[in-house]
Protein backbone atom coordinates (compact mmCIF):
# COMPACT_ATOMS: atom_id res chain seq x y z
CA UNK A 1 0.00 0.00 0.00
CA UNK A 2 1.01 3.51 -0.77
CA UNK A 3 -0.53 5.83 1.76
CA UNK A 4 -0.21 9.83 0.99
CA UNK A 5 -0.96 12.27 3.87
CA UNK A 6 -4.31 12.49 2.78
CA UNK A 7 -5.17 8.80 3.33
CA UNK A 8 -4.39 9.06 6.89
CA UNK A 9 -6.12 12.48 7.43
CA UNK A 10 -8.76 10.52 6.82
CA UNK A 11 -8.20 7.45 8.57
CA UNK A 12 -7.49 9.75 12.04
CA UNK A 13 -10.84 11.99 10.86
CA UNK A 14 -12.63 8.19 10.90
CA UNK A 15 -11.22 7.00 13.79
CA UNK A 16 -12.17 9.90 16.17
CA UNK A 17 -15.75 10.22 15.01
CA UNK A 18 -15.63 6.61 16.05
CA UNK A 19 -14.35 7.69 19.45
CA UNK A 20 -17.43 10.66 19.69
CA UNK A 21 -19.74 8.52 18.39
CA UNK A 22 -18.80 5.77 21.47
CA UNK A 23 -18.59 8.34 24.17
CA UNK A 24 -21.65 9.96 23.46
CA UNK A 25 -23.54 6.62 23.01
CA UNK A 26 -21.63 5.77 26.51
CA UNK A 27 -22.53 9.25 28.34
CA UNK A 28 -25.70 9.63 26.71
CA UNK A 29 -27.85 6.29 26.64
CA UNK A 30 -28.69 5.25 30.07
CA UNK A 31 -30.78 1.56 29.20
CA UNK A 32 -28.39 -1.43 28.87
CA UNK A 33 -30.53 -2.32 25.96
CA UNK A 34 -30.42 0.88 24.32
CA UNK A 35 -27.27 1.43 24.58
CA UNK A 36 -26.21 -2.16 23.00
CA UNK A 37 -28.07 -1.37 19.74
CA UNK A 38 -26.93 2.43 19.68
CA UNK A 39 -22.98 1.25 20.05
CA UNK A 40 -23.65 -1.82 17.48
CA UNK A 41 -25.13 0.82 14.93
CA UNK A 42 -22.20 3.22 15.49
CA UNK A 43 -19.69 0.01 15.09
CA UNK A 44 -21.50 -1.10 11.61
CA UNK A 45 -21.52 2.44 10.27
CA UNK A 46 -18.10 2.42 10.89
CA UNK A 47 -17.71 -0.72 9.49
CA UNK A 48 -19.44 0.09 6.61
CA UNK A 49 -17.46 3.13 5.91
CA UNK A 50 -14.11 2.30 6.44
CA UNK A 51 -14.66 -0.87 3.48
CA UNK A 52 -16.05 1.35 1.28
CA UNK A 53 -13.18 3.48 1.14
CA UNK A 54 -10.68 0.51 1.45
CA UNK A 55 -12.56 -1.88 -1.52
CA UNK A 56 -15.41 -0.09 -2.59
CA UNK A 57 -17.98 -2.03 -1.51
CA UNK A 58 -20.85 0.23 -2.82
CA UNK A 59 -19.26 0.74 -5.45
CA UNK A 60 -19.51 5.04 -4.49
CA UNK A 61 -17.56 7.70 -5.69
CA UNK A 62 -15.81 7.77 -1.94
CA UNK A 63 -14.15 4.58 -2.88
CA UNK A 64 -11.40 5.93 -5.28
CA UNK A 65 -9.91 4.11 -8.08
Amino acid sequence: MNWSLFDFIIAFILFALLFLGVRGVLRTVRTPWKRRIALLVVLILFALIWGELAVGLFGTPFAGN
